[in-house]
């Protein structure tokens, strides 16, 4: 199948860090970590793993920093990742082939991806974070039935959503109801980031929320908090226009133009 493969080779990531000061193609171009390649189907790791066709894969703000190399070779997260990647955590797919411990999931049946690579998909029994159900704070995410990796697409044995199909634990897939379309089901990843954070963390009621920047999760967040919270005031920093006429129509009462973090929290406060 074809898939977008980030390799870790530190001559590509030199070369591309020096044809990039000449070009922005060097990032896609035959040097770089990222080649779109021909890799074998999808195994499945255990009993209990599907393989979905992929229908619609988001590009999250990771997978974009990953690709223009906007990060640290020695980041000491690479502790918790492996390589070979595909990259994709945003993934709604159709189950295509199914291991034979799969209950409840059918052929067919559209689902979109919980990416979490926690102690369930390892074949581990859950840690305290996972029977809690905090799958982000998992302590297994280096152990178990596959490589290293904190969830779809950064482990070498759990490709992503770059590519025709997907393996994914059965606990992964979401199925998703008839009257939610694929382009709507592929923004559940980041929309449930915004959601986490303001259910955890709820404004003062009758207060005012400073929503800063207004890409897909600060957009998400306006529109949850005008849902949820519809007595507190809105605000928002946005960086392009384009931003900011969305922030307005998402419910923001006022905008504010793009600049240093500091002066905006002062001026709101």
């Amino acid at each position: 199948m074809r898939a977008l493969v980030f390799e870790k080779s530190f001559a590509r990531l030199a070369a591309t860090k020096i044809l990039s000061l000449a070009t922005p193609r060097a990032f896609v171009g035959p040097a770089a970590p990222m080649r779109l390649r021909e890799i074998p189907e999808p195994a499945l790791p255990a009993d209990d793993w599907v393989v979905l066709r992929t229908r619609r894969a988001g590009l999250c703000g990771s997978d974009y920093k990953q690709t223009f190399l906007h990060g640290n070779v020695d980041n000491p997260m690479t502790a918790l990742i492996s390589f070979p990647q595909v990259l994709g955590h945003e993934v709604v797919g159709t189950i295509e082939r199914m291991g034979p411990g799969v209950r409840d999931r059918a052929i067919g049946e559209r689902v979109v991806l919980n990416p979490w690579l926690s102690c369930a998909p390892r074949g581990l029994p859950l840690c305290e974070w996972c029977a809690r159900g905090e799958l982000a704070h998992c302590r297994n995410f280096t152990r178990g039935t596959i490589a290293p990796g904190i969830h779809t697409g950064n482990s070498r044995d759990a490709t992503g959503g770059f590519a025709e199909a997907v393996p994914a634990h059965v606990s992964q897939c979401i199925p998703i109801p008839d009257d939610v379309s694929d382009e709507e089901a592929v923004l559940a990843d980041p929309f449930s980031v915004s959601f986490h954070a303001i259910v955890h963390h709820p404004p003062p009621k009758d207060g005012t929320a400073l929503v800063h920047g207004c890409g897909t999760l600060g957009l998400a967040a306006i529109a949850i908090l005008r849902a949820l919270h519809p007595q507190v005031r809105v605000l928002a920093v946005a960086r392009f226009d384009h931003q900011r006429r969305l922030a307005e129509r998402f419910g923001a009462a006022r905008n504010f133009a793009h600049r240093r973090a500091l002066g905006i929290a002062e001026g709101v406060a």
